[in-house]
């Protein structure tokens, strides 16, 4: 299972089946699984180990360095900032980061306002529409989505170029999830 995430932090609200991973896997006679994610902390491992396994869980963890990412940080200027973000990349495909669906909607009209392609996506949406937000995404249809952490896990798309953040995100453990 790739983005154990889902199962310590994001479950309850995106994709509630993960919860339920271990109950399929006791029905299944326990099978071997392994599970796996970037950008676990000590906590996170504990939490994802306890709810999938029923034994010792064999854990390995590799340095986090990233070196064909590059990470910068800017003040904050105002509402515009986002915008002369995006305007700056012009014609690249990015995810925005909002702390809130609204903040996704909103950002996502702005930018449309001005011209740019961009999509909101977040769990309060039908499931069938983030399906297609998503496979537009992916496929190159829309160049910016504004999401929240929804978005992004299981996202298989090499031309992503840009990951910003409209808020800070609630940790740093949470903000490198994002970013990677």
């Amino acid at each position: 299972m790739d983005e154990a995430h889902c199962v310590s932090q994001w479950g309850h609200d995106f994709r509630p089946d993960y919860l339920r991973i271990a109950e399929f896997a006791d029905a299944a006679g326990r099978p071997q699984m392994l599970a796996f994610t970037a950008t676990a902390d000590a906590a996170a491992r504990r939490d994802i180990a306890q709810r999938l396994f029923t034994g010792e869980a064999l854990e390995f963890v590799a340095g986090f360095d990233r070196p064909n990412l590059h990470l910068a940080v800017a003040a904050r200027r105002g509402s515009g900032q986002i915008l002369d973000f995006v305007r700056a990349r012009k014609g690249r495909s990015g995810i925005i980061y909002c702390a809130s669906r609204k903040a996704c909607e909103d950002t996502a009209a702005r930018l449309r306002a001005e011209d740019i392609d961009a999509l909101a996506y977040h769990a309060g949406l039908d499931g069938a529409v983030r399906a297609e937000r998503q496979d537009r995404f992916v496929k190159g249809e829309a160049v910016v989505m504004c999401a929240t952490v929804a978005f992004g896990m299981g996202v298989d798309k090499p031309d992503v170029r840009f990951v910003a953040h409209a808020g800070l995100p609630k940790s740093m453990e949470a903000y490198y999830q994002e970013i990677g």
